[in-house]
């Protein structure tokens, strides 16, 4: 009997919504589940606050994915307590490692005290070419001469209170960024989407992440190794997927709804973590890299890096790169696109970049570093596979500029050998996921498209990040003047000691160009080698560059800043007179990978200086980084130096004087930043709401994906699962992407995934498929068979396919001349997209007949 559903309003296709205080509330306790554990664990190990909360979200993903994948195969269920335990697990483990490193620092420092007892570094020539202490080089004098204030015997190691006042500022700064960004994406989807905050993302990608999420959910299973049980219910042939994104959405939105009291809906929880997560790998990975260029300028200038000036120099630039992040088009394409993990992991690759680069170079603890830098590469590389690649590039491309010009103080062995250190740390535990993964590389790889078919058109489009779906912003290019002062900014860093961060931009530019238009040639194969791991898709492969770009803005900032404070330190100066009193840095000395975290003002002026050199600058005692222990080295002393007023004892009139510029510098500097926010970035912002709106809105309202219709079909669908006393399963085609029953309600479908990639296997699954209409209710039937292995009750048909090139199930066509399927609902409206019809199968048998699902 045929029951045609009334188009009336259900709970089901009611909108939720949200205020602005309760969104806010909401993606500040996703953001906070993401970093807490990560900076927990990279305290215990580092003591560095800004290393620690640059670490912090891959460390994360790093932790909750590893379990995730432990749990699988230990029978453990994942589920938020499971998630809490492993994450305070590790912290215990790492709690000890930081108290040795601790101890280790400490007994370093006394020996240092001892020494500088005998040591005087006023004596001309002590830190002349080639000069030696105890029989040592010039480049291992950095820890003679430490701050005599910071390194002195019983003194507390790790980074001091300014130190933790500016690495706080920044990571408050870049979160509240995050925030404002998910808030602004989330209110969007309410206003925009047909189910308010539950509107379902139309799109293809979208429907098997959103799965993944609910399984874990529902059933506390989330190993990449296990999602071939999802995604192939018959016989749950072993596949590996990356499921980094998709536990931390689940625990992120755990947490945040169990908080707030809200009632689980894994609809509202991917939307609100897509934009959480995307927002954080957008900001957070310029921010990360940008710390560093902007510390590596800053002592350039002369300056100390948290002077007053210096401090609010890197913490504008930080902010302003992160928010130019955010407002490039490259990261917002990935939330219409749906390939939320591979753009989170592409971002948290750039994070991991950043954290492994200032790793390597920490003369203190550097093996406790290097332990926390393989959980931030860890993170990414479980997240999606093309994020190993860009890590891979990244320091690969690092690694070359440290081998032609190490950092101070630390030797190409070093530098080698403790990236090494890294991937090991980084390949033990992930191995056995890797070994799976391996199988899976020809699904990756095989993709190809081309979108344009002029070279030059390919080559504008890559230079200015308009890539898929960037015609969704119609003709304003108010964010172009973004991408041409990042481009600037990689210019400085070029020429300035970041040349590694300008190569991986243009990798990620000729990647871009080679996937508009693929080229046949030795460098096309060269490329073709990093894309392909990429789909070949030049919006995900864009994001190489745009990341790049962003941390451009900031480090023009940072060197329009350093330049200031260098001119402001020469119209300052008294006399000229020969530097007696300080130890002096080579002006051609690569301090590029610096901490992330930089020197402490306080207490290093004794002794210290501000110096011009050359090209470069000097720094003395000062310029010692409380993050990594690097002191810039001479390699050949200079002879003469143009001196700043010093401060002595922190007395005399020139210390109040250069106090009062350095306060008034760092004002000057908050206040334009504070004025660029909020005048111009709003404006920006503005620019793009045609294309958000589009994105926000998805198919919702075109019923590309699901319609209403199909959630009152899903609605009937429940009602007969919950009479049922047998478990039975669902079938239908994945392409029509009626699947998402299973995500809204928790339907037994058969078909979890948007796509149908086995049809050459001898399954039940493909006969059934492929021949529904030949169901004629005899149990003997061949097709009957196999729906009854399958446990299949119910056929539900929704046309049409989601992609328009793709050609529809004969069999789905003819489901009503089938002589073994009974009509039970339909929903016959004029337009196809709001059709669906649902067919009983005759032969099911509770006796015989079990669910696959």
């Amino acid at each position: 009997m045929t029951v045609t559903a009334a188009p009336a309003p259900t709970a089901s296709t009611a909108a939720t919504t949200a205020g602005t205080p309760e969104l806010v509330l909401l993606c500040a306790l996703m953001l906070a589940a993401l970093v807490v554990p990560g900076l927990l664990i990279g305290l215990a190990l580092t003591r560095r606050p800004g290393l620690s909360a640059a670490a912090a979200v891959p460390a994360t993903v790093g932790v909750l994915g590893f379990f995730g994948w432990a749990f699988g195969g230990l029978g453990i269920p994942v589920n938020p307590l499971s998630l809490t335990l492993s994450w305070v697990f590790v912290l215990a483990l790492a709690l000890p490692l930081g108290v040795i490193a601790t101890q280790r620092r400490r007994v370093r420092e006394r020996l240092d005290a001892e020494r500088d007892e005998s040591y005087d570094p006023r004596r001309p020539g002590a830190l002349g070419a080639g000069h030696t202490y105890d029989g040592r080089g010039a480049h291992a004098v950095h820890r003679d001469v430490g701050n005599r204030g910071a390194r002195h015997a019983g003194s507390s190691p790790g980074a001091t209170p300014w130190a933790w006042a500016q690495a706080l500022l920044s990571a408050g700064t870049v979160a509240a960024l995050v925030v404002w960004a998910s808030v602004d994406v989330a209110r969007r989807i309410i206003e925009d989407g047909d189910r308010g905050l539950r509107a379902i993302p139309q799109g293809w990608d979208m429907h098997w992440h959103a799965s993944l999420v609910h399984w874990v959910h529902e059933t506390g299973v989330i190993s990449p190794t296990r999602t071939g049980e999802l995604r192939y219910a018959e016989d749950a042939k072993e596949v590996y997927y990356p499921t980094g994104w998709h536990v931390a959405c689940d625990y992120a939105g755990e947490i945040a709804f169990r908080v707030t009291g809200r009632a689980w809906d894994t609809v509202e929880v991917i939307n609100l973590f897509m934009a959480v997560s995307l927002a954080v790998a957008a900001a957070g990975s310029a921010a990360a890299l940008v710390w560093i260029g902007a510390g590596f300028l800053l002592r350039r200038s002369g300056d100390t890096p948290l002077a007053p000036a210096a401090a609010a120099t890197r913490w504008a630039a930080t902010t302003l790169a992160a928010a130019s992040a955010l407002l490039l088009p490259a990261w917002q394409i990935i939330f219409f696109d749906g390939s939320w993990p591979a753009g989170f992991g592409i971002g948290l690759a750039g994070v991991a970049v950043a954290v492994t680069a200032a790793a390597t170079v920490t003369l203190d603890a550097r093996w406790a570093a290097s332990t926390l830098a393989a959980l931030a590469v860890l993170g990414a590389a479980q997240t999606h596979a093309s994020a190993a690649t860009v890590v891979a590039a990244g320091l690969g491309l690092w690694l070359i500029q440290q081998l032609v010009r190490p950092a101070p103080g630390v030797t190409r062995l070093g530098a080698l050998g403790h990236l090494i250190l890294t991937a090991v740390l980084t390949a033990v535990p992930f191995a056995p996921q890797f070994l799976v993964g391996l199988g899976n590389v020809g699904e990756v790889t095989e993709s190809t498209q081309q979108l344009v078919d002029v070279r030059s058109d390919s080559v504008t489009q890559a230079l200015m990040l308009e890539t898929k779906f960037f015609d969704f912003y119609g003709d304003d290019t108010v964010w172009y003047a973004l991408i041409v002062a990042g481009l600037v900014g990689l210019a400085v860093l070029a020429f300035t000691g970041g040349t590694w961060l300008t190569a991986l931009w243009a990798l990620g530019f000729g990647g871009t160009v080679y996937c508009l238009m693929p080229f046949d040639n030795g460098l096309g194969d060269a490329l073709e080698l990093f894309t392909s791991f990429h789909y070949n898709a030049s919006h995900r492969v864009a994001l190489i560059s745009a990341m790049a770009v962003a941390a451009g803005v900031g480090a023009l900032i940072a060197a329009l800043g350093a330049g200031l404070q260098l001119w402001a330190a020469r119209a300052r100066r008294g006399t000229e007179e020969p530097i007696d009193d300080v130890p002096v840095v080579d002006a051609g000395a690569d301090p590029a990978a610096g901490g992330v975290d930089d020197a402490d003002a306080a207490g290093h002026g004794r002794g210290g200086g501000s110096h011009a050199v050359g090209r470069g600058a000097v720094t003395g005692a000062a310029a010692e980084d409380a993050e990594t222990g690097v002191i810039p080295v001479v390699e050949a002393g200079p002879t003469v130096i143009e001196p700043v007023e010093r401060e002595v004892d922190g007395e005399g009139a020139g210390a109040d004087r250069a106090g009062r510029v350095q306060a008034a510098q760092a004002a000057a500097v908050i206040g334009v930043t504070a004025l660029v926010m909020t005048t111009q970035l709003p404006a920006v912002a503005g620019a793009e709401d045609q294309g958000l709106q589009i994105m926000a809105a998805a198919g919702d309202k075109t019923g590309r994906v699901v319609s209403m219709a199909d959630l009152r079909a899903f609605d009937f669908l429940r009602g007969q699962v919950d009479a049922s006393p047998t478990p039975f399963s669902i079938l239908s085609a994945p392409e029509e992407g009626m699947g998402w029953g299973y995500v809204t309600h928790d339907l037994p479908m058969v078909f979890t995934h948007y796509l149908n990639d086995r049809q050459a296997d001898p399954l039940d699954t493909t006969d059934v498929l492929f021949h529904a209409d030949q169901l004629n209710g005899d149990p003997a039937n061949p097709v009957d068979q196999a729906a009854c292995r399958l446990g299949i009750r119910y056929i539900v048909a929704s046309p049409p396919m989601f992609w328009s090139y793709l050609d529809p199930y004969p069999s789905f066509l003819n489901l009503h001349n089938a002589p073994g399927l009974t009509p039970v609902y339909e929903e016959n409206a004029p337009d196809p997209e709001d059709q669906v019809f649902v067919y009983e199968v005759d032969s099911w048998d509770p006796r015989y007949c079990r669910s696959v699902r």
